[in-house]
């Protein structure tokens, strides 16, 4: 779906690479003063836009290397339901700590993920293997140094950034 998104922005003329704020919410991007004003929908459809395609990259990836677990652990309806919760949660929480930012990106309910994937693991120790796991961490810390290397690269560096997890525009 975020792919998708993507896609059609780009062919309707949203730049590939830093697409603008405007353009974001003109998408579906959270933005609180529309989101708090009757478009609770951005809740939700700004998860699945993105602010470029190497947001877009990074997030699919981290997506798919904890996507194939949980949706293992929880089955296909179970992973899209925990997928969404996430989502809303972290949407709700940039509304609260930042009500005049332009936000888009997975990002958030990746976290999300990250978070149900490690309280999973810690019930249940042994599931995923050591060497899936070794790369599971790895690819955490990539994701990590990502998504803060971008919020200090655009100089919109905050604790709400770190603690919502979503790109900035």
């Amino acid at each position: 779906v975020n792919l998708v998104v993507w896609l059609f922005m780009v062919v309707r003329g949203v730049h590939w690479l830093d697409p603008s704020g405007e353009a974001l919410k003109t998408w579906g991007a959270n933005y609180g003063p529309l989101t708090t004003h009757g478009d609770g929908w951005r809740l939700l459809t700004a998860c699945f836009l993105h602010a470029g395609l190497v947001q877009l990259l990074v997030n699919q990836w981290a997506l798919w290397q904890y996507g194939r677990w949980l949706e293992r652990f929880f089955g296909h309806l179970g992973f899209g339901l925990l997928y969404l919760m996430a989502a809303f949660a972290s949407s709700l929480a940039a509304v609260y700590w930042q009500p005049e930012a332009v936000l888009a990106g997975s990002t958030g309910a990746i976290a999300g993920l990250i978070g149900a994937f490690a309280a999973f693991y810690w019930r249940a120790p042994g599931v995923v293997p050591s060497l899936a796991l070794n790369r599971l961490r790895a690819s955490t810390f990539a994701f990590l140094g990502y998504n803060i290397g971008v919020d200090m690269y655009r100089q919109r560096l905050d604790a709400a950034g770190f603690q919502i997890g979503r790109a900035h525009v």
